[in-house]
């Protein structure tokens, strides 16, 4: 077996990817410059720009690097400063909620619950670590059968091959819990716990009763997914996850969607909840947008008029969640439709709708195992997720990138669809179609680019196996829609829905 294939077992100390903005900001506001200085040799990246980018240290690193202890704890407490004054500005990039209005008598008590809240969402999946949890794996990691949505039949026939060990009763891709870190951070900044929102972690709860709750108080009728076969993974996910008792009417390409012309791989189907609740679903591929390889031909992004039809006939909100950026292969053209998708969002005239864009992650280049066909499947991998993204970083140089893939420019497209939904949600959405909806940042890139452990392999190092990694892409999701249940923006309310 090669060293791959063990898995790493040497950690380095994990890098706070998540406040190099942060921390651009606060050097700007103090120094007028976002020129960081350097906290090491390794931790400084170049962007498609060609302009630094700076991965700084978490604070413990901080700490513990100081020549002298001061020095740090000054430098932790302007952090902490800087945290509390910008509170609903931009944590890591992402996208804050607008001033909510309160009344005079409870202002303070829920200006403070908005800014836990807001800085909870922007903070989750953005810095922590995987750790192993059978019990996890057991109660949460896998699938009830049959699925909703099976994988393809040679992943499948891959996964079949398991057999339940005493070091692995499970898959061990399906035994890894994400353990954030947002409450150290909330913590340091003095943001502290209520009794509605004690902890901020990702809730791997979900399940098809607890999703009718969350959806019901948000007064959702319609859940729509679209993107590429990334996004279908997380598509099935979600499905599975919710299960076929609640989903008792779906079909995949059925003739109406054909007729449409909708993109390929669509699935359409209906969750029944309790009390005659239904929630209309609806997932297919992305028509057009992006290259197959450098030197494809590149069609147009366009948006289906059934599409179009299936969000303006919902009688509640829409909970939508796409993504593009996999198969594009410079920066300009990802700029290019991802206007053409925001422009498209902001017709719909829906500003009551929860919109969603899903980061785009890479895959890990010569992942394992290498000759799937000769692996002993039966037994599984034993490979440990990485700790750092400084691993992911020496690991993706080592081994690649793809000259075809062109994995190495997706933070610069994640970064360009950050800036663009910070700068709507700072300008009241748009000037030219206020009635638009806010859009939301669902950004997996933290912790899924620390995932190299669950590949079928061979060719394809970009595709998780499912169940896996992608389900906390779900259990992501899910937490966003539970926290906005629980704090209901421009509405001054809280709500219980457990």
């Amino acid at each position: 077996m090669d060293d791959d294939e063990k898995g790493d077992t040497t950690y380095p100390p994990r890098l706070n990817h998540a406040f190099q903005n942060h921390v651009e900001q606060w050097h700007r506001g103090i120094f007028g410059s976002t020129n960081v200085p350097a906290t090491g040799s390794n931790n400084s990246r170049k962007n498609d720009y060609d302009e630094p980018i700076v991965v700084v240290m978490g604070w413990r690193r901080v700490m513990k690097r100081a020549k002298s202890k001061v020095v740090a704890l000054v430098l932790l407490a302007a952090t902490t400063i800087y945290l509390v004054v910008s509170s609903t500005n931009a944590i890591a990039g992402t996208v804050h909620s607008p001033p909510v209005p309160f009344s005079s008598s409870v202002h303070q008590r829920d200006d403070s619950l908005q800014q836990r809240f807001s800085a909870c969402l922007d903070l989750l999946g953005q810095n922590g670590k995987w750790t192993q949890d059978w019990n996890y794996s057991r109660d949460y990691g896998q699938y009830a059968q049959p699925v909703v949505y099976p994988e393809s039949p040679y992943v499948s026939a891959l996964a079949r091959r398991f057999q339940p060990q005493q070091d692995a009763p499970f898959p061990w891709r399906t035994s890894w819990k994400w353990i954030d870190d947002a409450d150290t951070v909330l913590k340091s900044a003095e943001i502290q716990g209520t009794n509605i929102l004690p902890s901020c972690q990702i809730d791997y709860t979900l399940s098809g009763g607890k999703l009718c709750k969350i959806l019901k108080a948000l007064n959702v009728s319609t859940v729509l997914m679209n993107g590429d076969s990334l996004q279908r993974l997380m598509w099935k996910s979600f499905v599975n996850i919710v299960g076929r008792p609640f989903l008792q009417h779906y079909s995949f390409d059925n003739e109406a969607l054909r007729e449409a012309k909708v993109g390929k791989s669509s699935f359409q189907g209906t969750i029944v909840c309790p009390e005659n609740q239904t929630v209309d679903l609806l997932f297919h591929r992305t028509s057009g947008g992006g290259q197959a390889f450098p030197t494809s031909p590149r069609a147009p992004l366009v948006f289906p008029n059934y599409t179009r039809q299936f969000i303006s006939t919902s009688p509640g909100r829409v909970v939508m969640v796409f993504n593009i950026g996999a198969h594009y292969h410079n920066i300009t053209h990802f700029e290019e439709d991802f206007d053409v998708w925001v422009n498209f969002v902001r017709s719909l005239r829906r500003p009551n709708d929860l919109v969603f864009f899903r980061t785009t992650v890479p895959g890990h280049p010569r992942c394992v195992p290498r000759r799937p066909k000769q692996f002993d499947w039966r037994n599984g991998k034993r490979i440990k997720p990485l700790e750092s993204y400084q691993q992911f970083s020496e690991l993706f140089l080592r081994n690649g990138p793809l000259p075809f893939a062109n994995w190495g420019q997706f933070e610069a497209y994640n970064s360009y669809a950050k800036k663009q939904t910070l700068r709507l949600s700072r300008t009241g959405r748009s000037s030219s179609s206020p009635s638009g909806p806010r859009i939301r940042v669902l950004d997996v890139f933290n912790m899924t680019v620390l995932r190299n452990d669950a590949y079928a392999g061979g060719v394809d190092c970009l595709h998780h196996m499912n169940p896996g990694p992608v389900d906390w892409w779900t259990h992501l999701f899910y937490t966003h829609l539970k926290l906005l249940a629980l704090n209901k923006e421009g509405l001054g309310e809280t709500t219980t829905t457990e």
